[in-house]
Parts: structure tokens; C-alpha cells; sequence
């Protein structure tokens, strides 16, 4: 450290006299003498300069800063030192909101910026993509407690999602992604079923425009940082029945079932070769009805007699059989699936359970059939009757 003196000589004078010494051995130094130079007395090297004034009236003295050895550049006090490192915390924004307003807010800007996300394992990238899941559809509730979160997975079934906001943890996202996570502090797990699949999560991944607002992502996980002192632990084990707007839209239950069967009876081959998990068989002039929420099939086998086959459509993953596969099912393409074999069959052998079966329907004969047929499934799931199940202890 230098520190110069700058004396005027007399208080109206206009001539001045500069001289320098080293701040470490106050010894003076050449006026020449500038910052990164060593000092020819203790060796050190000057980091600053430092300048003291003196006058006949007064001496007016700026502060000496501590100086190091050790480094070319002084370093200010450790008072100073902590007083920048500490950084004053902003304010969350949403702390004047009420908590209606908070909620309200989020569930409009996650209904305004939510997109379709699609999601394909690393490894199928090269090969078409034949993985990828999507998940589009989305519709969103804040009821206090969770936020609840439905789509449309892989245009086969609803699956609507339980986030618990009470340890609610981050939002994690960027500007250039086009999908937000919203996560709390507890791990959960929870029971699904087939006519909306009902689960309780830890985090939600949701398809979404990142880039729809200026500091969207942090925008958002402010608003439900705010919430988060309003909620609870739930008490309830239970999951709560929610109504969605799609809901209240839909077409009648009768309109969907008379739409689905006009279809199948319409397009499903005339004759050909159906597995399920009990057998393959041969199915012949196959015709479609409902009997409440079960699709019923009726066929006659190779030896002209009658097989009737039921499907709990409440109960079962209906969707298409991928170009992967086909080949091993003589060309079908669609399935009804059931992991508890809930699908019964009824033919000259007796009735037996079975968990799924493959048919083979033309859905070239119109366009995107398969994915309107989708959406009349999912449509009469939404009418599905709730069911009660019986807690047990274990």
C-alpha cells in the first residue's frame, strides 16, 4: 500500500508538494513509486493507493485499510468482507395474496402454459421413438391440501395425481425445458386403479412452456412457497373424488357407448385368429354390446358354437398392441388388459377368468380412429360408478 500526501501550502495557495511512503514500514518512497511495485525498504508489494491530505488549518486523514502480504490486491476488513457477503433476501411477492388469490393464480398460469410432454427412453431415440410415452390433457386443482393434477397418458387412460403441498420442497425447471417438476420433502406412494388411475406422489412432472413469462419457473415456485404455511398433513388415507371441467362436457354415456359399438361392429374382421392369456382362437362373424359398463363380445368358434367373452371396461388398460409385437398375435392391434384377470370367458369348456385379449380392428377405414376410439373409452371410464375399498391392516 502507498499512501501519498497532498499538502497545499497556506489556505489560499496555489502551488502543492506530493510525496509518497509505504503503508507497511512508513518509510517514504519515490513519487514514481505505483501500485504493484515492491518497496525497496520491507520488500512488500503495494496493492492501493491511499491518499492522506494535510493542510495548516486541519489534518484530514482517509482510513488505513488492513494490508496484505500475501496477495498483490488489499483485501477490506473482515468486518467489511462480512457485511458484503451477506445478501439480503427479497421479499416473496406473493406475501400480500391471500391464499385464494395464490391458488388462483397458479392454477391459471399451469392451465395457460401446460403442453403436451412426451417422454422417450435414451436408448429408442435412434429406433423411431417406438417407447415414447405422452402425456397431454392436462387439468389442474389446488383443494387446500394437494395439488391434483390430471392427463391423458399415452392416449389409452386418465391418470390423475396427488401431490401433498404441506413440505412442499421446489419447482424445478428452465427457460429453455419444456417441462416443470413440482416436488415436496416426504417420499409417497400410493394405489392406483383402471377407471382413473388415482396416485399419491412426492413430485409431478408436468408438460409446460417454460418460457411463456419472464422468471415463469420462479414466479411459480415463489406462489406455492407462500402456500405452503396454509397447509396441513392430510389426516385422510382416503384419496378425494375431485370434478374436473372436462367432465361436464363430455358426451352422455349412452351417445359414447352407441358411438363405440357403431364402430367396432363396423371395422372388426369378419374371421381371424385372437389371443388371450388362456389360449389363441379363432373367432368368427363377432359382434359387440354393452351390458352396463362391460363391452361383451359374441363369436362363433371353428366348431360353430357360441363363446361370449365380458370385459369390465372400469377395470382394464384398453390400447393399441405396437408394431413391436404385432407379429406375434396374427395382426391384431388392440387390448383389453386386466392384471387381476377380471375379463371373463364363456364358451364350451365352461367360464374362466383370463387378464387380456387381443382383437383386430381396420382403424385405416377412417381418419385417427384409433385415437377417437381412445377417447370414447376414456369418456366411459369417467362415468364409472367410485367404489369403496375396505381398509385393512395390513
Amino acid at each position: 500500500m502507498i499512501i501519498s500526501h497532498i499538502s497545499p501550502i497556506g489556505i489560499f495557495a496555489q502551488s502543492i508538494a506530493l510525496s509518497k511512503r509505504c503503508g507497511k514500514c512508513s518509510k517514504p518512497v519515490s513519487i514514481s513509486s505505483k501500485v504493484g511495485d515492491l518497496c525497496p525498504y520491507c520488500g512488500v508489494r503495494w496493492g492501493y493507493e491511499n491518499n492522506n491530505t494535510t493542510t495548516n488549518i486541519r489534518s484530514n486523514s482517509l482510513p488505513t485499510l488492513v494490508y496484505n502480504n500475501h496477495s498483490p490486491i488489499a483485501k477490506p476488513s473482515n468486518s467489511q468482507t462480512k457485511r458484503s457477503s451477506i445478501k439480503e433476501k427479497s421479499p416473496n411477492p406473493f406475501n400480500s395474496y391471500t391464499r385464494e388469490q395464490t391458488e388462483k393464480w397458479l392454477e391459471e398460469k399451469l392451465k395457460r402454459y401446460a403442453k403436451k410432454r412426451i417422454s422417450c427412453p435414451d436408448r429408442d431415440v435412434s429406433f423411431f421413438n417406438v417407447n415414447c410415452k405422452t402425456y397431454d390433457e392436462y387439468e389442474f386443482i389446488i383443494d387446500g391440501t394437494y395439488l391434483i393434477v390430471k392427463y391423458n397418458y399415452d392416449n389409452k387412460y386418465d391418470e390423475i395425481l396427488y401431490l401433498p403441498l404441506y413440505d412442499f420442497s421446489y419447482v424445478r425447471g428452465k427457460s429453455y425445458e419444456s417441462e416443470i417438476s413440482v416436488s415436496n420433502s416426504t417420499f409417497k406412494a400410493g394405489q392406483s386403479d383402471y377407471r382413473n388411475t388415482k396416485k399419491l406422489v412426492s413430485y409431478i412432472t408436468i408438460g409446460f412452456r417454460n418460457d411463456g413469462e419472464d422468471s415463469l419457473v420462479n414466479k411459480i415456485e415463489l406462489a406455492f412457497t407462500h402456500l405452503k404455511q396454509f397447509y396441513q398433513r392430510p389426516s385422510d388415507s382416503e384419496l378425494p373424488d375431485v370434478s374436473f371441467k372436462s367432465n361436464a362436457t363430455n358426451p352422455s354415456l349412452e351417445d359414447t357407448r352407441n358411438w363405440i359399438l357403431s364402430k367396432l361392429n363396423s371395422y372388426i374382421d369378419d374371421s381371424f385368429d385372437v389371443y388371450s392369456s388362456c389360449c389363441s382362437f379363432k373367432i368368427i362373424n363377432p359382434s359387440f354390446t354393452f351390458s352396463g359398463f362391460n363391452l361383451v363380445i359374441q363369436y362363433y368358434d371353428i366348431t360353430s358354437r357360441i363363446v361370449t367373452v365380458t370385459i369390465p371396461v372400469c377395470e382394464c388398460y384398453i390400447g393399441e398392441i405396437t408394431a413391436t409385437n404385432s407379429n406375434d398375435f396374427s395382426g391384431c392391434n388392440y387390448r383389453f388388459f386386466s392384471p387381476k384377470e377380471n375379463l371373463v370367458i364363456n364358451d364350451w369348456q365352461g367360464t374362466r377368468n383370463i387378464d387380456f385379449i387381443n382383437l383386430k380392428i381396420n382403424f385405416k377405414k377412417e381418419d385417427d380412429l384409433f385415437t377417437r376410439m381412445q377417447k370414447a373409452f376414456k369418456n366411459v371410464k369417467s362415468y364409472c360408478p367410485n367404489t369403496t375399498k375396505q381398509k385393512e391392516i395390513f
